[in-house]
């Protein structure tokens, strides 16, 4: 593991973008942790389906320039969009135009404890039906990261706390 690209030896992707797509976990499978993993550089994701994943709908775990934006994210078993990860750093990251319903846990969860989250906006979207499991849970729950907006969004009827946002400086 080195500190940027996240593993020895490996490349980062630069540029690149998944549009029009539907991604279905196959949960009921018991198949597929994960629906969509966005990490490098300038990477987005957009007008895509994501729904039915075990853990995440969508993972941003490192890298910088990553966009999520206009897309259906739903039915996941644990969060719709978690951007964080323990060892790496993401910045720059924009959650834009989405639907995100009926999630467990989360809709949108910003953690990385003991790394940097940094410059994340969360603009435009409609996050609802939300911490439906036993774990709890609500719409977009920031516990970490700095220089971070949440503008205009549509928040309501999730299961826990609308918006909660502890432990993130600004």
């Amino acid at each position: 593991k080195d500190g940027s690209s996240g593993y020895v030896g490996s490349t980062v992707a630069v540029n690149w973008a998944i549009r029009h797509l539907t991604v279905d976990g196959n949960k009921a499978g018991g198949n597929g942790n994960v629906g969509v993993v966005l990490s490098g550089e300038r990477a987005v994701l957009e007008n895509c389906e994501v729904k039915n994943s075990g853990f995440y709908n969508v993972y941003v775990p490192l890298g910088s320039g990553l966009t999520v934006r206009n897309c259906l994210i739903r039915d996941g078993d644990h969060i719709g969009i978690f951007v964080g990860e323990t060892a790496w750093t993401a910045s720059d990251v924009t959650i834009m135009g989405n639907v995100v319903q009926s999630h467990k846990q989360h809709g949108v969860y910003i953690h990385a404890p003991g790394t940097t989250v940094a410059r994340v906006q969360i603009l435009g979207n409609h996050v609802t039906g939300s911490g439906l499991g036993s774990a709890g849970g609500g719409g977009i729950w920031v516990l970490s990261g700095t220089h971070l907006i949440i503008s205009e969004n549509i928040v309501h009827d999730n299961h826990g706390d609308n918006i909660a946002a502890s432990m993130a400086i600004n």
